[in-house]
């Protein structure tokens, strides 16, 4: 009995530590999460308005633009609680009997959009695109460009991006935000001058997604040692530019 004792001891010990310590880290992640979250929108925010000089930005979910219409049937309308819901999906989107596929209608109003963002939400579907929203860039009425919050996948792991796009998907600025690059490699993304090989890029000139297809040495040796970093924010910036010419219909 006493040596059950002696073996339980240090377990009941190791028990009351782990304890103590989610309880501390949960408390310490309900104050400083808000915090957190503050900053990021702030920081989001002045992303936003160093591309473009716009006072009201208003933020529309990233929604697929196409579903297989087998997929969208079975695995998006079956999720819906309601005849609402299910009216409003199918309202949406346009089948294409042709291909078999539900392309997201082209005059679908920004509020819409932004309704179908939360209901896909609601229903539990998670996109696999990397564009997370978009803020359309208004001037009389019309848009004349878009800026995207992109997720890349770095050598860290999650990028967040902001990038401001012209009308034909042509990048117009960028800006790395969150990330977990390292230290003096993947970091110096951050710097301004390191995205200028990206501006311009995307509309008739392709995304320079591997080194090769950068334009001089000088940009080569910029992402060397740190190519992950270069080819995460490159896919995701092309990911982007594909976005924009999907919602102008080119």
């Amino acid at each position: 009995m006493r040596k059950t004792i002696e073996y339980l001891i240090p377990g009941v010990k190791l028990f009351l530590i782990c304890a103590v310590a989610a309880i501390i880290l949960g408390f310490i992640n309900e104050v400083t999460e808000p915090v957190i979250k503050a900053t990021q929108k702030e920081e989001q925010e002045k992303a936003l308005k160093s591309m473009f000089t716009q006072k009201n930005w208003q933020e529309v979910p990233a929604v697929p633009f196409t579903f297989k219409g087998k997929d969208f049937e079975q695995n998006i309308l079956k999720r819906c609680r309601t005849k609402e819901q299910k009216q409003f999906l199918v309202y949406s989107y346009d089948f294409d009997s042709n291909k078999d596929t539900y392309r997201l209608k082209k005059d679908l109003s920004l509020a819409d959009r932004k309704k179908l963002g939360q209901l896909l939400k609601n229903i539990g579907y998670r996109g696999t695109g990397k564009v997370e929203s978009y803020f359309p860039v208004i001037r009389n009425q019309d848009i004349v460009g878009y800026a995207l919050k992109i997720i890349g996948n770095g050598y860290g792991g999650a990028m967040t991006i902001i990038a401001g796009y012209n009308t034909d998907g042509s990048i117009k600025a960028v800006k790395l935000l969150d990330n977990l690059e390292t230290p003096g490699l993947g970091k110096k993304a951050e710097q301004p001058g390191y995205m200028k090989k990206f501006i311009g890029t995307g509309g008739d000139t392709p995304v320079p997604v591997v080194k090769t297809m950068l334009k001089s040495q000088k940009e080569i040796d910029a992402v060397t040692g740190a190519s992950i970093t270069f080819m995460g924010l490159a896919d995701a910036l092309r990911d982007g530019s594909n976005f924009v010419k999907n919602i102008e219909g080119k």
